[in-house]
């Protein structure tokens, strides 16, 4: 609904129909100890690279993933005014340890050039979710390099580095929830593994890993 005119956009949803998409920016372990225990400027600086961040990777996205689709069947991808977005910042983690990330809700309705509001094409988000990601950790470090001077360990496979110096000891003290969702990952790959005589890919640990953090 339009919050300026009560205006239904687009057709109401089916009941099994997704409404929305929630992409979660987090920042570094590292990056949200600074931002905890900094003094003076820092927390601010911190809070504010990170925001600069979130938006690079969803400028990103509104570039990229922003388009939905025609026709019969949806067999023609079309162009759109861009995402609509709430974003919402959180301070800690679900298990109460420092956790700078934001919650950036997507509504699944887009306007298409004919004025008309229809659902975004779903695989396209999909398709970059990843790269905005790295898009967002790389955001982070440059912005937080400009505004602090600080350096970085290596970059992971994932696109992350941590920042040098914070003590690896304080990363994992503050990291209840990641061994939360170990502890109970762990033996379930270790089961699979025994049963199937081979390490599970990456795909089947993740499987194994989404379930963990459900459980968790």
């Amino acid at each position: 609904i339009h919050p300026g005119t009560g205006e239904q956009l687009g057709r109401t949803w089916r009941v099994d129909g997704v409404t929305g998409y929630d992409l979660c920016l987090s920042a570094p372990k590292s990056v949200s100890a600074l931002w905890a225990i900094g003094k003076g400027k820092v927390p601010a600086s911190v809070q504010a690279a990170h925001r600069a961040a979130v938006r690079t990777a969803l400028d990103y996205l509104d570039t990229h993933a922003a388009f939905s689709r025609v026709g019969t069947d949806g067999h023609t991808q079309v162009g759109t005014d861009g995402l609509a977005a709430a974003v919402f910042e959180h301070r800690t983690s679900r298990a109460g340890d420092p956790q700078l990330h934001t919650h950036a809700l997507v509504l699944n309705k887009l306007q298409c050039p004919d004025g008309e509001w229809r659902t975004i094409d779903g695989h396209e988000i999909y398709a970059h979710k990843k790269s905005a990601g790295v898009l967002y950790q790389a955001a982070l470090r440059s912005e937080l390099t400009r505004r602090l001077g600080v350096s970085w360990t290596g970059v992971s496979k994932d696109g992350q580095a941590e920042i040098a110096g914070v003590p690896a000891e304080l990363i994992k003290a503050w990291s209840t929830r990641a061994l939360q969702m170990t502890g109970e990952a762990a033996p379930v790959i270790a089961a699979y593994e025994a049963e199937l005589g081979r390490e599970l890919t990456s795909a089947e640990r993740t499987a194994v890993q989404k379930v963990a953090v459900l459980k968790t």
